[in-house]
């Protein structure tokens, strides 16, 4: 079942979403240390005005047990997150100068930005990725078009965003990695 993400949800979320972050080498996972890395992100993830909230996210909950996350925003909300996030991270850890490492945007500001999906391994291959696209259509009204970026050695990931109508707009550097941002009509969902 997917259904909206709650607070209490933060602690199974969380292990998730830290899939992606130590997959793009986030930079505050070489600045922190592991403990405090996550105390901070999950300070951010119960912050309602932060990206990465839980107000953000969808869950894929299966038995009682999160298996899988979704996180997206509209996509002229990202300067604000980002904002927000240095504002906070210069005043926890101002000796990190974490602007330093800000990079280009992920989104634009006319789309709904899929900003991060993850299923838990031992799910994978199951549809549960392709059951978050199928109720996308519900979570992004009233936008005209969904975007994302697909890292661009994640074939298996670009051929699913392709198979479900998603095509390459433009290739995008991201905190040292190149991306395919791809987008989609809503009417196509």
């Amino acid at each position: 079942m997917i259904r909206k993400a709650t607070k209490q949800d933060i602690d199974a979320i969380y292990p998730l979403i830290y899939i992606i972050w130590e997959d793009m080498n986030y930079p505050l996972l070489r600045l922190l240390d592991k403990d405090t890395f996550q105390k901070t992100m999950l300070h951010i993830l119960a912050d309602e005005h932060a990206k990465f909230s839980y107000k953000n996210a969808w869950v894929y909950e299966k038995e009682n047990q999160i298996i899988g996350v979704l996180y997206g925003y509209a996509g002229q909300d990202e300067r604000q997150f980002d904002e927000h996030f240095h504002t906070f991270i210069d005043a926890h850890f101002p000796h990190l100068n974490i602007r330093q490492y800000e990079s280009n945007r992920e989104s634009h500001d006319n789309e709904w930005y899929l900003d991060s999906l993850v299923v838990h391994s031992n799910y994978r291959g199951q549809g549960i990725a392709s059951a978050f696209f199928d109720v996308l259509k519900d979570i992004v009204a009233p936008y005209q078009r969904v975007g994302l970026n697909c890292e661009q050695d994640n074939l298996q990931a670009k051929k699913l965003y392709e198979r479900l109508g998603f095509s390459t707009v433009y290739e995008i550097d991201f905190l040292g990695h190149r991306y395919y941002h791809m987008e989609k009509s809503i009417s196509s969902l």
